[in-house]
């Protein structure tokens, strides 16, 4: 957003107070002040016959570049045979001369500007390429001879200055009269003065910053859960200058929570962990920088209130003739497993906010009290697979009361789980995952997996692929469950692939 400040500030001077805010006045937030300097007059009453320079009436910022014309105040036209020389002090330095053209694009004067150092320019004319009149107009003929561009160093320090100096010779107007060479005027944010004038400096420092953050500021800690940090968003500082101009002072700022059992940073980055167990409906990260106010941004925490197990199977039955491969007498059942559901309610510890049905089964850490009986498919997931005759109770790690009991049953004929078909589909690949979610903040509620229409697929090279989907049926059981295969063609398969063709005989791959 751009502010502009009105002209009529600029007659007078003065200090700007530059806030933002919605349309109410309420919550109205004050940036900071900006500084108008009181506008100079152009051309300075009673200096006329002489040449004049204006001279920045502000400080100077390192790096910045300006311009000073030198212009003509004299009553008659400047004919030639002219020098003007410009030197520049400690801290500043001349870019370049440039002499003005007619409204054409073509040259007024016939000039060779020359620098003889970095702090020096001398410009010599000698003659005029247009036609001016020769009568004496009545007042100053305010015509530039030439501008200079001026260059402040990098290392400049704030508060001090550098002089700028006008010197001139040889000068006849176009009636050929020498022109008073000595009558020059410089003017400064001092005044007007003779030969050199004062060009100040300033330090371009941050006078303020602006914090904001690029991700979610309303976090749901499902650290103790999972034992993982849940990270927010990255707070970015944008330091605005005494000129204006923003720059990122991320790097150079410091953040800090304004409550450590709620939230915490790392390296300007919300964070928090499992051993934050209280919600804020706001709590601020504060950002500090050098020699500004601080900041405030604000983040809302919901902490884990409760959460409940609930099994989708209470059983967990032998399979009918699937065995471990790893047992080599193939007596060792493979059993079923179990999806384990967990529903969280988190608070933000405020009146009546709370988030309920939200769905953690894909980042709790579960527990089984006998492993040996069923077991923790993994660390992190929310999956029981039977191992032996048994009951165990599956509870959450660090929350011993959300807990769900599932029963191993034997290997008797009647509690297997029998197999009464198999239905094996190639398949182009697998269709979009699509989430559907039942209440607020759930996630992984439902699954739905859409699979490709069959096709005819030819595995032409080694390593190529094709998917296959095979879906059992099992008796005594609702519903069906699916598992997706994937056939490469490896070297072994390409050798019996052409032993067959040769012996002229089929070949089949058995998944």
């Amino acid at each position: 957003i751009d502010v502009n400040v009105n002209a009529v500030a600029f007659t007078t001077g003065g200090t700007v107070t530059v806030s933002y805010g919605f349309k109410s006045e309420i919550g109205r937030v004050t940036l900071g002040t900006v500084q108008v300097h009181q506008a100079p007059f152009a051309l300075p009453i009673g200096n006329q016959n002489s040449l004049f320079a204006m001279l920045p009436f502000r400080s100077v910022y390192p790096n910045e570049q300006f311009t000073v014309a030198i212009t003509s105040l004299y009553d008659t036209y400047i004919r030639s045979s002219g020098n003007i020389v410009v030197n520049v002090g400690q801290g500043l330095e001349i870019v370049e001369a440039t002499m003005p053209k007619d409204s054409g694009g073509n040259a007024r004067f016939d000039a060779n500007p020359a620098k003889s150092s970095s702090t020096s320019v001398k410009v010599s004319l000698a003659g005029r390429k247009d036609t001016v009149p020769s009568a004496i107009p009545g007042t100053s003929t305010n015509e530039v001879i030439f501008t200079v561009t001026v260059k402040v160093d990098s290392n400049v320090v704030a508060g001090r200055s550098a002089n700028l100096s006008v010197s001139s010779s040889g000068f006849v107007d176009v009636n050929s009269f020498n022109l008073d060479n000595e009558a020059i005027r410089i003017r400064d944010r001092s005044g007007i003065a003779r030969v050199e004038g004062a060009i100040h400096f300033q330090e371009n420092s941050v006078v303020g910053i602006l914090p904001f953050t690029t991700g979610p500021t309303e976090i749901v800690n499902t650290a103790l859960l999972s034992g993982q940090d849940v990270l927010g968003g990255n707070v970015v500082v944008t330091g605005i200058r005494k000129r204006g101009t923003p720059i990122d002072v991320t790097s150079g700022a410091t953040c800090q929570s304004t409550d450590t059992n709620v939230l915490e940073t790392r390296q300007c980055r919300a964070v928090v962990q499992e051993t934050q167990t209280v919600g804020a409906r706001e709590v601020a990260i504060r950002v500090q920088y050098a020699g500004v106010s601080s900041k405030d941004v604000p983040f809302r925490v919901h902490r884990l209130a409760s959460v409940t197990l609930t099994s989708s199977r209470g059983q967990l039955r032998p399979i009918d003739g699937y065995f471990d491969e790893s047992d080599t007498s193939c007596s060792t059942y493979v059993y079923e497993e179990a999806d384990i559901i967990a529903i969280a309610t988190f608070t933000d510890d405020g009146v009546g906010t709370t988030i309920s049905g939200y769905d953690v089964s894909s980042e709790v850490r579960l527990i089984s009290s006998q492993p040996n009986v069923a077991a923790v498919t993994s660390g992190v997931g929310a999956h029981v697979t039977g191992v032996s005759v048994g009951t165990v109770t599956i509870t959450v790690m660090n929350m011993p009361n959300a807990s769900v009991g599932v029963q191993v049953l034997d290997t008797t004929q009647q509690n297997r789980a029998i197999l009464i078909g198999l239905d094996v589909v190639p398949l182009s690949g697998l269709g979009p995952i699509s989430v559907i979610p039942t209440g607020p903040y759930a996630q992984y509620t439902n699954i739905a997996i859409n699979l490709g229409a069959p096709v005819v697929q030819s595995l032409k090279f080694e390593d190529d692929a094709m998917y296959f989907a095979a879906t059992a049926v099992q008796l005594q059981q609702q519903g069906v469950q699916t598992q997706f295969y994937r056939l490469s063609l490896s070297l072994h398969l390409i050798q019996k692939l052409l032993q067959a063709i040769v012996h002229k005989t089929s070949f089949v791959h058995t998944l």
